[in-house]
């Protein structure tokens, strides 16, 4: 599990940085950029730089690709990470927009391209020194749970910690200013998590927040929570599209179809003997529920540390498990883990009266 946090929630400073690029093109009263700030703009990571054609290709946040043209009359400037006004901006020369770096470009599109009459820009290694501070803001002030609870009159969300030796819950106080992001359906990236707020929880929920404990340790105040609804998917492999990254299993709950997305971002491993065996004890009765979740953790690693597979590694007929975000369309699921090996897992599991698949496999966060 943290592994993943190291992999996402770095990526609320990439957000960050998107939504100050956007702000310091506002002008402040008077600013006289009131035409300018009307004009279609992009923002996006630099791909390619070319000072002698004099544009560059950018990647933009919903991942077309677009290229940016300038002249001698377009004004270049770069911004500090966080600064959500021009105040601090310094003027730059072209050969200074590096590849990786954030941009926002201003100026009549034609096609996929736009002729930039303003570009503001963020470094890449500035973007790299506020991810790596947030990653540690995280790892220091952050925490996580399965949402058991929700109280909308209080803005009170109770969740358990299952990493947590023996368990154990925590109350997360949300009535003050808290930002609010959710993962989207049909991707794991946290780049491509979407505002959202305190109505979009649900009890179930795997959530994560950054804040601060009370004095005694019962309640949580956060700053930022991150949160999905995560759903398990098993059954067997029918078919297997190497080429678009796909697979395609019949669901062992609704003997159903779905159609499952293998992105560079999801996690694929093969199960030990040992693994099965402590998956099993989460399906057990309650009372070894206590002793399953002391170990919780320690599984969340071992898994994490099996040697990774490839789609090229599957056969027509495995069976596997799918961690994945729930979205709206129960016939296609993009894969957070994917996890094989676990044919007699599944015969098990199946076999049993009103079977559920409810695992906290890793790749929540």
């Amino acid at each position: 599990m943290k592994k993943r946090a190291a992999v996402f929630l770095p990526m609320l400073a990439v957000i960050a940085i998107a939504t100050a690029l956007v702000r310091a093109q506002t002008p402040a009263a008077g600013g006289g950029q009131g035409t300018e700030t009307r004009l279609p703009r992009v923002v996006g990571e630099v791909l390619t730089s070319d000072t002698t054609a004099r544009q560059i290709k950018v990647k933009t946040q919903d991942g077309q690709s677009v290229t940016v043209k300038y002249d001698e009359k377009t004004l270049l400037r770069r911004v500090p990470v966080g600064e959500t006004t021009l105040e601090k901006a310094i003027v730059i020369a072209p050969g200074d927009v590096g590849i990786g770096d954030r941009v926002i470009a201003r100026g009549p599109m034609a096609g996929d391209s736009v002729m930039a009459r303003s570009l503001v820009v963020v470094s890449q290694t500035d973007i790299a020194q506020t991810m790596l501070r947030e990653r540690e803001e995280w790892k220091r002030r952050s925490v996580a749970g399965i949402v058991t609870a929700i109280n909308p009159t209080t803005k009170e969300i109770t969740i358990s910690l299952r990493s947590q030796p023996g368990g154990g819950s925590l109350i997360i106080a949300a009535g003050g200013e808290v930002q609010f992001r959710r993962y989207a359906s049909n991707s794991i990236r946290f780049s491509d998590t979407i505002e959202s707020n305190f109505a979009a929880l649900k009890v179930g929920d795997q959530l994560r927040a950054l804040g601060n404990m009370n004095t005694d340790g019962a309640r949580f105040v956060p700053e930022k929570i991150v949160s999905a609804t995560f759903q398990i998917i098993g059954g067997k492999i029918t078919s297997i599209n190497t080429g678009a990254g796909e697979v395609s299993i019949t669901d062992i709950q609704t003997q159903k179809l779905v159609t499952i997305v293998l992105s560079k971002d999801s996690m694929m491993r093969r199960l030990t003997p040992e693994l099965l065996n402590l998956l099993e004890q989460q399906q057990a009765s309650p009372g070894t529920q206590a002793r399953v979740a002391e170990s919780g953790s320690s599984v969340q690693e071992k898994i994490e540390n099996l040697p990774p597979l490839a789609i090229g590694d599957l056969k027509t007929g495995d069976a596997v498990l799918i961690s994945s975000i729930k979205g709206t369309d129960p016939a296609r699921a993009t894969a957070v883990m994917l996890a094989a090996g676990v044919e007699s897992y599944l015969k098990k599991q199946a076999a049993r009266p009103g079977f559920t698949l409810d695992l906290v496999l890793p790749g929540a966060f």
